[in-house]
């Protein structure tokens, strides 16, 4: 049996844009899925780097016009080729000398900005010096970031800012000669202003900033474990913990530790990781954060080995606490006080640990991240500044770690449910398999018929498998699945009966009621309301309108 000629939906996570993802089969665009996520997110991507989404806020960041100012008597003259070898650059000549009022300047791109830090970036070429400067804020509420800059007859990317300098309204971004700088010209490309301590990959502009990454409305192709990108659906989250990325800012505590800031190459690629290390006597080396709340908490961060292995995570409320120590050489979990710690490999020696915890009634909840000499060690004396290095913090509500979410900067970010997956038409079921390939985060539903229609279900805590209609429950099983555990499913109704496979097992059913009322197949990956929304990763799923044998479900079936 050709599985794919026979399958009347073939969905593979490959083709994706804002708002769709694409079916294998059929091609005509009736069994493409509609997709809804109204916030940013995170995805592990192809190259194995955390990607998140990111923004550059210079209009004309390559032309120059449209915002841009040249000041004084200064002169633009375009077409100069650019670092990348095209002709995007643009020469900035007779610059007289002076102060901020001489080069060229982009004035206050429409924008709030908030306590969180900014950074502007942009290459320049030349001889002599000239200045760049980052100006937080319009109408005489300024703040500064300014530097003299040697010039070189080769392109150089230059940045400044980063600093947290408190909220203002706006900014403005100088190419220009200073008291003391000698460039009467200078090539200029590329510029960029973000959000951030750390400059970020250049994004081009015209007339607006723009976004890339997976930006609200576009479904995520995790490569997380993975060659092949899995689309990655979860639930509503916010991480609460602030400053996610620089652990010296506020909503941080160090106690006998410190941080050096932008120390190593983070799990996105950029050299944005801090190292921790231990300072003072025999003590606990710690920073913690807080919050106020009640319920199940999961605290996670990544973190990698320096001249120390051991991390350690604590969450607690003042009761007994939740600790746990990872060993970052061997990514194992050591000595564990409760917290169903986790800990996940993400490449160039990085991990993301986890622990998770409950609090019964309204508190402050303590998350804690350690420097550990060995394993279940708590006071110990160093020696020097060894530590470790750690990044992405997470703090946030839920008995699991979901992807990244961040960086928080100075507030707390909410990454919101990703909706359900709509067939563009639906397709009629009587006799049929339905298959999926993948894994659960959590309870979730596969398939369905919309609102107040059919679905199936599985729970991760037992794994149960039912099958529901509006008419009652035709179909419950149990089975070996569980969370974060692939597995391979087939459900198949054969005049009017239904069984179940699992990982090339039959499954004994406890109800099995016969009923051949046909169904309709409009949504996968589904769930009725933002509570039941799926939580899953997908490698695959397929409909067949017709039941396959108990050994063809058993081969689809087997891992």
């Amino acid at each position: 049996m050709s599985y794919f000629s026979d399958a009347s939906l073939v969905y593979i996570p490959a083709a994706i844009k804002n708002g769709k993802t694409y079916s294998i089969k059929p091609t005509d665009g009736t069994g493409d899925l509609t997709f809804t996520r109204a916030s940013s997110a995170t995805r592990v991507g192809p190259n194995g780097y955390i990607e998140k989404v990111r923004t550059n806020y210079c209009r004309y960041s390559q032309a120059f016009v449209g915002g841009w100012s040249l000041l004084g008597s200064a002169v633009r003259t375009g077409g100069v080729t650019d670092p990348n070898g095209g002709t995007t650059a643009v020469t900035i000549s007779s610059i007289p000398s002076g102060n901020l009022s001489a080069g060229i300047a982009l004035y206050n791109n429409p924008m709030t900005i908030g306590a969180e830090p900014i950074i502007g970036s942009v290459w320049l070429k030349g001889s002599g010096t000239i200045g760049i400067a980052l100006e937080r804020g319009i109408s005489g509420n300024y703040f500064f970031y300014i530097t003299t800059i040697t010039l070189t007859s080769t392109w150089t990317r230059y940045s400044i800012g980063g600093a947290n300098a408190g909220a203002r309204d706006g900014f403005t971004f100088y190419v220009c000669n200073r008291t003391g700088t000698t460039a009467t010209s200078v090539d200029v490309a590329f510029a960029q202003v973000e959000f951030g301590d750390i400059a970020t990959d250049y994004i081009a502009t015209t007339t607006a900033a723009v976004s890339v990454g997976p930006v609200s409305g576009t479904p995520r192709l995790d490569y997380l474990g993975s060659d092949c990108g899995r689309l990655l659906l979860e639930p509503q989250r916010s991480n609460v913990q602030v400053n996610s990325e620089s652990f010296n800012a506020s909503g941080w505590n160090l106690i006998s530790a410190g941080i050096t800031s932008n120390a190593a190459t983070a799990p996105d690629g950029y050299n944005g990781a801090d190292k921790m290390y231990a300072t003072g006597g025999n003590s606990r080396h710690i920073n913690y954060g807080s919050t106020s709340g009640s319920g199940t908490y999961t605290f996670s961060v990544f973190a990698k080995a320096g001249e120390k292995n051991w991390l350690t995570l604590r969450l607690d409320d003042d009761s007994p606490e939740v600790n746990t120590w990872f060993n970052l050489s061997t990514g194992t979990i050591g000595t564990s006080q409760g917290g169903n710690p986790t800990i996940t490999p993400y490449g160039n020696g990085w991990y993301r640990c986890s622990v998770t915890y409950t609090a019964a009634s309204t508190k402050t909840i303590y998350n804690v991240i350690g420097v550990a000499n060995a394993n279940g060690a708590q006071e110990w004396t160093p020696s020097g500044t060894d530590g470790l290095y750690i990044w992405g913090a997470q703090l946030e509500a839920g008995a699991y770690a979901t992807s990244y979410i961040g960086p928080t900067l100075g507030t707390a970010v909410t990454r919101v449910a990703e909706g359900p997956l709509n067939l563009g038409t639906a397709q009629t079921l009587n006799d049929f398999t339905l298959f999926f390939d993948g894994l659960l985060l959590d309870s979730g539903m596969l398939f369905g018929g919309g609102t107040s229609g059919w679905y199936m279900d599985i729970t991760a805590s037992n794994g149960r498998i039912v099958l529901d209609t509006n008419t009652g429950r035709k179909f419950e099983s149990f089975s070996i699945i569980r969370a974060n555990q692939n597995f391979k499913l087939a459900v198949k109704r054969t005049a009017g009966v239904i069984d179940a496979f699992v990982n090339g097992v039959k499954l004994s059913p406890s109800i099995q009621v016969t009923d051949t009322t046909a169904l309709s197949l409009s949504s996968i990956f589904w769930g009725f309301s933002s509570t039941y929304y799926p939580k899953m990763r997908v490698n695959q799923a397929l409909a067949f309108q017709l039941a396959l044998t108990d050994q063809q479900a058993i081969e689809l079936t087997t891992l």
